[in-house]
């Protein structure tokens, strides 16, 4: 009876898992946002980050070579079943196993990161909804704001101090327009140069563990810039313009002089897609020489990292996944960022 009764607890705690799997990303944006993006992950957020961003060890690497590991045994270990003759009911009992498996890092995906795609839009969530989209002339006054700040050479390049700043800011813009402070982690991890750089990329959020990386490609200036994005995901903005926004609001409002010059660079250069090559040289060749030294740094390490061939590729897989999730844009998402940044500056988010 005993044993009954497990099963029948069993059975009904994989039909819930099957429906909360296939239900909860259909739930509209508003539901999402109220029970889980200001309910659940702020929980999970304050768990996960103060452990996994405690120390410069790689929880997710390790992680994975665990897992790979633990499948490599248990592979090897059915081959050797197989090999006595197992029934076939025995078979179908180990699929179904793996299958129950693979729906659990599911749900476990769906609860640190993936329901976040679904919540409502940052355009709605901070009151950015505009019925006229920004005009050039804003373009190139948020242009010259960027050029004013990286006109003064920062008193000090200490990286540590900036990163402090952009976390205290980050979470002053999280409470006031999303209603949670977030837990910042002591370090963002970073990855031996060449991991992320060689695709094009340059920092990344572990979605299972909630832990920050980036790659050891970037100078001190362009990872207090880049770890502003990473951090933003921390956050719970998960869509790439979004976190964009939100690492470039928290950057520019920052209380440290470097902190908001490595993040203006980093917009400034982000900008180049909007003012058009003509203009934005132009304004580039304006600036101090130490402020093009910095952009053009970074530039030349990331080229001499970066792979065309290994760029494209997961580059694709990378559109796909944010289809996949509900970015319909994919990886052109990206360019709302200035958009919403300009829509921000209009109202009065951020200095003139």
């Amino acid at each position: 009876m005993v044993d009954q009764r497990g099963k029948v607890r069993r059975r009904a705690f994989l039909i819930a898992a099957v429906l909360v799997g296939v239900v909860a990303p259909l739930l509209p944006p508003g539901v999402v946002t109220s029970v889980y993006s200001r309910g659940l992950y702020p929980i999970l957020q304050r768990v996960l980050v103060p452990i996994t961003g405690s120390s410069g060890v790689l929880f997710s690497a390790t992680l994975i070579v665990a897992l790979a590991a633990l499948l490599v045994l248990l592979v090897f270990r059915w081959g050797r079943r197989r090999g006595a003759g197992p029934s076939t009911r025995g078979v179908g009992s180990k699929l179904f196993g793996v299958l129950r498996l693979l729906w659990c890092v599911w749900l476990w995906f769906l609860l640190t990161w993936g329901l976040g795609y679904r919540q409502t839009p940052i355009e709605e969530r901070w009151g950015l909804v505009e019925t006229e989209a920004p005009e050039a002339g804003d373009l190139l006054g948020f242009a010259h704001s960027l050029t004013e700040i990286l006109s003064v050479e920062p008193a000090h390049r200490d990286q540590g101090v900036a990163m402090a700043a952009v976390k205290r800011s980050l979470q002053r813009w999280i409470r006031e327009h999303d209603g949670w402070t977030p837990a910042m982690p002591s370090r963002v991890k970073t990855l031996p140069t060449g991991v992320l750089s060689t695709s094009g990329f340059t920092g990344i959020v572990s979605p299972f563990l909630l832990e920050a990386h980036l790659d050891g490609v970037l100078s001190p200036t362009h990872r207090v810039a880049v770890g502003a994005h990473e951090l933003a995901h921390l956050c719970g903005i998960n869509g790439e313009a979004d976190a964009d926004v939100v690492a470039i609001l928290a950057g520019l409002t920052a209380d440290d002089p470097y902190a908001r010059y490595c993040v203006a660079l980093r917009t400034f250069g982000i900008l180049g897609r909007d003012l058009g090559p003509v203009s934005w040289k132009l304004m580039f060749d304006r600036l101090p020489e130490f402020a093009r030294a910095d952009y053009l740094g970074r530039v030349r390490r990331l080229e001499r990292q970066r792979s065309e061939a290994a760029t494209a590729v997961v580059r694709t897989v990378y559109d796909g996944y944010l289809k996949s999730q509900g970015v319909g844009e994919g990886v052109a998402d990206y360019g709302r960022a200035v958009e919403l940044v300009l829509r921000a500056r209009k109202r009065g988010l951020l200095p003139e």
